[in-house]
């Protein structure tokens, strides 16, 4: 939730020129920036986009103590939320049955994000099994995690390119990330033995 600006007695003879945002999660409130922030206003038009905020309107005030004049001004702002990212590399792996394949999943906490999060991988073909490790993390407020995923090819893993989707589920985000699985008909060719010395 956001608030910004309003009356700071109860003739409005003062406005004000800051805000704050209340996260559920935690039942905490964090100060809003003030750079670029429009002009002190109360009543004013407000629109979430979902990842911005645009204030329009109101009454300002043009003397100390006379609050009542509309405006025609307004600003935009752009507030950072806590979430997380999910990149995993590499995004392509390919290998033989009977192989374990591996990709380090990196998770990066954004705007004070410190939930924990659980990794999955919910479409794997038959035959695939997918691992994470470690799982469960518990990301630090803006630090980031690596999590290794191993993808176990099994005897009747099917041969092919197939999509997989990681996800990364917490209590209030969930993000995910598509990789590319090749597997190839084998057995993989290692190549002739070495010479042995004389």
């Amino acid at each position: 939730m956001v608030v910004w600006s309003g009356c700071l007695d109860f003739d409005c003879n003062t406005a004000t020129q800051d805000g704050g945002r209340w996260e559920a999660r935690t039942d905490t409130w964090q100060p809003m920036s003030l750079l670029g922030a429009p002009t002190p206003r109360y009543a004013a038009t407000a629109v979430w986009t979902g990842q911005q905020m645009m204030v329009w309107g109101g009454w300002g005030c043009l003397l100390p103590t006379f609050c009542g004049t509309a405006l025609k001004t307004g600003g935009l702002y752009c507030g950072t939320f806590p979430t997380f990212t999910l990149t995993c590399s590499p995004s392509q792996l390919q290998g033989y049955r009977g192989e374990a394949l591996q990709a380090t999943c990196t998770l990066q906490s954004l705007g004070g994000f410190q939930e924990t999060v659980t990794m999955s991988c919910p479409d794997v073909p038959a035959g695939v099994t997918c691992q994470f490790s470690p799982n469960p993390v518990v990301l630090p407020p803006d630090g980031n995690v690596d999590v290794t995923l191993t993808l176990q090819l099994g005897p009747s893993a099917p041969f092919g390119t197939h999509t997989l989707t990681v996800v990364g589920t917490s209590p209030s985000v969930t993000q995910t990330m598509s990789l590319q699985l090749q597997i190839l008909r084998g057995p993989r060719f290692i190549g002739p033995p070495a010479p042995s010395e004389p």
